[in-house]
């Protein structure tokens, strides 16, 4: 799973594109999700609240997170596409502490 930068960005390009083609937008969770560095279960055990912050489920190290996180959204402001911020919808007790999820999509006309 060792990646030079290279490789990771020659990646991270086909894995982005493959998220816009899917689901319309670009969600950092599965980024790491496509390129391995988070399952599905530790997905849900963030998600549940059982896991925080998500960088200690992640199987990878801060520096190579923080590559792939301006890797990706240089490419994707290069494409002129527009980050929000949504709410994702926690199951458990309390609904107001929510984590924020950084989505990236395209500008709706």
């Amino acid at each position: 799973m060792a990646r030079n930068r290279q490789d990771l960005e020659r990646a991270l390009s086909t894995i982005t594109s493959q998220l816009l083609k899917e689901k319309g937008y670009i969600c950092f969770v599965d980024v790491f999700m496509k390129l391995g560095y988070l399952s599905k279960s530790d997905y849900e055990n963030w998600r549940f609240q059982r896991v925080s912050p998500l960088e200690r489920v992640l199987n990878v190290h801060l520096s190579r997170i923080n590559v792939i996180m301006k890797t990706v959204r240089r490419n994707s402001l290069n494409g002129l596409l527009t980050p929000q911020y949504d709410r994702l919808r926690v199951v458990g007790e309390r609904q107001e502490d929510a984590s924020a999820i950084f989505q990236i999509r395209r500008p709706e006309d």
